[in-house]
């Protein structure tokens, strides 16, 4: 049985210097830079989520909204993150199909990002991935990855 892991991804530059807290807790949790870490929170079947804080440098528009490439940045991360746990292997995200963005990102967001499988062949997985912000879906994706062990530069 292959395990999932939710993972939460904190990012302290939200809190500038009020976030001893988190800084802390992040030392405590053995992370070597208080700006960032990732937690294992729970397991789930082929499915793994990610949940991080869209800063200040995440912007990219007017009004502190966040470029969707950044959202499909952390689908990549995700799909990366499901791949390493059913295949052992990073993988790589060969196309994406049907990406829908449905509600605005901006800073200060909390983001779940969660990508499923949905079938395998020999070396190709159908991934779905969802965004989601307070339990609204803001995008959506599907993808094709390809799950095998790609080895030095020139290979393929």
């Amino acid at each position: 049985m292959v395990s999932r892991l939710i993972l939460r991804h904190a990012v302290t530059a939200l809190y500038g210097e009020t976030g001893a807290g988190v800084r802390d807790g992040l030392r405590h949790c053995g992370a070597r830079s208080a700006r960032l870490a990732w937690l294992p929170l729970m397991a789930m079947a082929d499915t793994v989520t990610l949940r991080t804080f869209m800063s200040q440098e995440d912007v990219h528009y007017r009004g502190g909204l966040v470029a969707g490439a950044r959202v499909l940045g952390l689908f990549g991360d995700a799909g990366t993150a499901l791949l390493l746990e059913t295949d052992g292997v990073e993988g790589l995200l060969a196309s994406y199909e049907d990406v829908q963005f449905l509600l605005p990102v901006r800073a200060g967001d909390l983001l779940d990002v969660t990508a499923t499988l949905r079938s395998s062949g020999r070396t190709s997985r159908r991934l779905e991935f969802v965004a989601e912000i307070g339990g609204r879906t803001v995008c959506t994706a599907r993808a094709v990855a390809v799950a095998k062990q790609f080895g030095s530069e020139g290979e393929g």
